[in-house]
């Protein structure tokens, strides 16, 4: 068997911490196979991270409790095929079939490191997976998006850049996680390169994106009905429709951050990575990228410049590769924050030069162009 451990382990060795909890939501669930800990989650998962106040609801964990779950869930992230009993019940058959050669060399696991180097290549294979299997390395991955607490490849590469730059930040729906993209320029490379991985690996998903999830979960039914989850393009149909009248101020604003992050590389636009695979070995193989003009290389990692290149050559581009970049352009010419090179090149001349309430829309390109009118009448007295 590919995978062994007792079956019998859940958080009941911890129950000490939450007694109190256990007793009044979890005293008809039997111990074992992580019972009790679903059973905690399940009245309070969204309170893992917050407060407690005077008036909190009744179901809401306390700060003792509620620290000791996340610290069992940590453990459980670390020992993904060993804690995680749902995870190892449901991918026994799939890690030798997918993932032999990984970890220990032959399929089986070892503790700890083996352990999460076999769950990135179940990752890898999500599409091959069997069906149980797949549900249980979303739900992993779900956990790891809302709290990157639960991602320890992505804590251990970028521990010093989170304390430096996001110690302030509240854990949870992803806000770590945006804060580190968001200063992404002062990440050490260890950093950058897994954060860059592990977003890549939840691109083509929006249930990996808790923010986007929650905010435009009515506006999707409305505006892109019948697509599916997992596959990048109900993402895209709402970037197309996040100005149209009808959509949530709250789900426009989603989708424009996801693209602040997702418009500086290739590896984070799925549709454009996978129809644009052909032209970009054609037309922008990386790293040796130049632009016509003369754009600052120095800015971008060499995808990032493998994005730019395309949109500077939609008219070589096969169709289905153009239809996905002219959407990119269409989705994101309006505003300053969702030009990678310009926002790159211009951001502290931005900030120094122009109204901070032009700063998300077209209006602030507008400004600049305004500036470059007076300077050239300038010129010409």
């Amino acid at each position: 068997e590919p995978v062994a451990g007792p079956l019998e382990a859940d958080f009941e060795a911890r129950s000490t911490a939450c007694a109190s909890e256990l007793k009044s939501f979890c005293s008809t669930v039997e111990p074992g196979r992580n019972r009790l800990l679903g059973c905690l989650m399940s009245h309070g998962p969204d309170a893992l991270h917050k407060p407690v106040t005077a008036d909190a609801s009744s179901s809401m964990l306390g700060d003792e409790c509620r620290r000791s779950v996340l610290a069992y869930r940590q453990e459980l992230a670390a020992h993904p095929l060993t804690m995680n009993i749902a995870m190892r019940l449901s991918c026994a058959a799939d890690v030798p079939k997918l993932c032999a050669g990984v970890g220990a060399g032959n399929g089986t696991l070892g503790e700890g490191e083996d352990e999460l180097r076999v769950k990135q290549c179940l990752i890898a294979h999500k599409s091959a997976l069997s069906t149980g299997c797949r549900q249980a390395i979303l739900a992993v991955q779900i956990a790891g998006a809302s709290s990157i607490e639960l991602e320890p490849l992505t804590m251990r590469a970028c521990a010093s850049d989170l304390n430096r730059t996001c110690s302030n930040v509240r854990h949870g729906d992803g806000r770590v996680r945006g804060c580190l993209f968001r200063h992404r320029a002062q990440l050490s490379a260890p950093c950058f390169e897994r954060l860059l991985a592990s977003e890549a690996a939840r691109a083509t998903d929006i249930r990996l994106q808790p923010r986007l999830m929650q905010a435009c979960l009515a506006d999707s039914a409305t505006f892109c009905p019948g697509l599916p989850l997992s596959d990048g393009r109900l993402t895209a149909c709402l970037a197309l429709h996040k100005h149209e009248q009808g959509m949530s101020h709250e789900c426009t604003r989603e989708v424009e951050q996801f693209q602040e992050i997702h418009v500086t590389s290739i590896k984070l636009d799925p549709r454009i990575a996978k129809l644009c695979r052909r032209d970009v070995a054609r037309l922008c193989d990386p790293p040796d990228v130049h632009f016509e003009f003369g754009f600052l290389e120095n800015v971008f990692d060499a995808e990032g410049r493998v994005l730019q290149c395309l949109k500077l050559k939609t008219q070589q581009l096969h169709s289905g590769c153009a239809r996905e970049v002219h959407r990119l352009i269409r989705t994101t010419v309006e505003s300053f924050k969702l030009s990678a090179p310009l926002r790159a090149a211009c951001d502290s001349d931005a900030d120094r030069l122009c109204s901070a309430d032009a700063y998300d829309d077209i209006a602030y390109e507008d400004d600049i162009d305004e500036r470059d009118d007076d300077d050239d009448d300038d010129d010409d007295d």
